[in-house]
């Protein structure tokens, strides 16, 4: 009690030594006066009617409520009902207007209006409309508006419209409460990045990143990236990248890249990549590319899907209804290309069945081939090509060589004696064919072939009838030599 009696006469004190000068000078309405002190509202040197005054040099022993503040405040709360320029240190520091300076709080500094400069709490910073500086706080920040600066906060940051600065937070930013928020800078938080706008800039995200429109720049994301309208940029993510518009740039994610109308660029994914319109570039992925029309490169674990494309399809499946280009698959079916029957037999016995699909210029086989010719256990293969196929007026130029053909190919065979064979049982063959079309829809062809054969099977000697190169390496019988094959195929192309 005595402490506040001697309090309470310092402040009368200064009421009277600062009487004259009540009505100095006029500032937004406000009367001036130098200095002033308050114990609580209402016991102050500018007694009940504080609210009516503006100071350069405030002093609020418990807490204050002034009408604005052009200088320096102390206290452990500090209220100016319009604004404050200036300083301000304390628990609390409130102001109904804008703020220009430093607020310095040991809990929250909140401005009504604008904030030009510094905001540092423990807890929160709150600008109810437009943040030029930095804000800094242990739990969060919010501007009401635009943010043109930095945001830092252990949980999260928010900037009602547009931000274009730089926000960094443990859990959360937000930028862009309706669909003109845009981001121009840089956001990193342990969760979440938002965007009620576009985003122009860097964004890092455990979890995911999001912007309601368009997305420029660089995105990191632990789960996902997600633009409701286009991406263009680089795009990083644990999971997925999304875009409801178009994308153009590179997207490398664990999952699933998509993109609601074009892709222009590169795409890479562990499962899938797709772009329903139109793509344009590289997609890569352990599982399935899909697009309506596609020209680039497609490279797929599983399936390349496209309506109509032109480029490189390299896939265990390879799909079009149309298709020009280079076919590397198990299966390339296309609508305009070939579908072949082939049967031959090689200087070695074998007798194969294959099923040749593909463009007219180039295609991929798979086949089954037996040996009859060994008698006493069955040995059979399983064989893939890769080949080229031209006719002769187009070859060489002889408008008279138009039912003949030439093709190369190359094949990898597994041999199988008896059973399956776990044990490299294998053949690499290179074959140059000459053939002619008969009627269409059948065609006669043979040539020479060159063949090398590395097996660890015992008796795999008698797959060939002689060899030019015979030996034996790491347990491996390498054999080598020049065949031939004679075959025909059925069915157009």
């Amino acid at each position: 009690m005595p402490k506040i009696i001697i309090i309470s006469l310092i402040i009368f004190a200064f009421t009277l030594i600062y009487t004259p000068d009540l009505t100095a000078r006029q500032n937004d309405d406000l009367l001036y006066r130098k200095v002033r002190v308050t114990l609580v509202p209402g016991l102050s040197t500018n007694g009940i009617n504080a609210s009516q005054y503006n100071a350069k040099y405030s002093l609020n022993i418990i807490a204050g409520y002034h009408g604005g503040l052009e200088g320096y405040e102390v206290g452990i709360v500090n209220i100016n009902r319009k604004f404050a320029r200036g300083f301000q240190f304390g628990g609390l520091n409130l102001t109904g207007g804008d703020m220009a300076g430093l607020q310095i709080a040991s809990l929250v500094n909140h401005a009504e209006h604008d904030i030009s400069g510094l905001q540092l709490s423990g807890f929160a910073n709150f600008a109810g409309a437009e943040l030029g500086g930095l804000q800094l706080s242990g739990f969060a920040n919010y501007a009401g508006t635009e943010l043109s600066g930095l945001q830092a906060a252990g949980f999260m940051n928010y900037a009602g419209t547009n931000l274009d600065g730089l926000q960094a937070a443990g859990f959360m930013n937000y930028a862009g409460i309706n669909t003109s928020g845009n981001i121009s800078g840089l956001q990193a938080s342990g969760f979440a990045n938002i965007a009620g706008g576009s985003i122009e800039g860097l964004q890092a995200a455990g979890f995911a990143v999001i912007a309601r429109k368009n997305s420029e720049g660089l995105q990191m994301s632990g789960f996902a990236n997600i633009a409701g309208g286009q991406m263009e940029g680089v795009f990083l993510s644990g999971f997925s990248n999304i875009t409801g518009s178009s994308f153009e740039g590179i997207a490398i994610t664990g999952s699933a890249n998509i993109s609601a109308r074009t892709m222009e660029g590169v795409m890479i994914s562990g499962a899938l990549n797709v772009a329903p319109r139109s793509a344009e570039g590289v997609m890569i992925t352990g599982g399935l590319n899909y697009s309506d029309t596609m020209e680039g490169v497609q490279i797929a674990g599983l399936a390349n899907i496209a309506r109509k494309a032109e480029g490189v399809q390299i896939g265990f499946l390879n799909y079009a209804r149309e298709f020009e280009g280079v076919p590397v698959g198990i299966i390339s079916y296309y609508g305009n290309g070939r579908k072949n029957i082939d049967i031959w037999v090689t200087d070695g016995g074998f007798t194969h069945l294959g099923l040749k699909l593909g463009t007219r210029h180039i295609y991929n086989m798979v086949s089954a081939g037996y040996n009859p010719t060994i008698t006493d256990r069955d040995v059979w293969a399983l064989g893939w090509t890769f080949g080229v196929y031209d006719t002769l007026d187009e070859a060489w130029g002889n408008p008279r060589l138009s039912n003949y053909f030439h093709h190369s190919d190359f094949s990898v065979y597994h041999i199988n004696d008896g059973e399956w064979t776990d044990e490299m049982n294998t053949r690499f063959t290179y074959r140059y064919m000459l053939g002619r079309e008969l009627n269409r829809g059948f065609s006669i062809y043979g040539g020479p072939s060159l063949n090398l054969q590395i097996s660890e099977v015992d008796g795999s000697s008698d797959y060939t009838w002689y060899s030019i190169v015979d030996g034996t390496r790491k347990g491996r019988e390498i054999r080598a030599w020049i065949g031939f094959s004679l075959g025909f195929q059925v069915f157009g192309h």
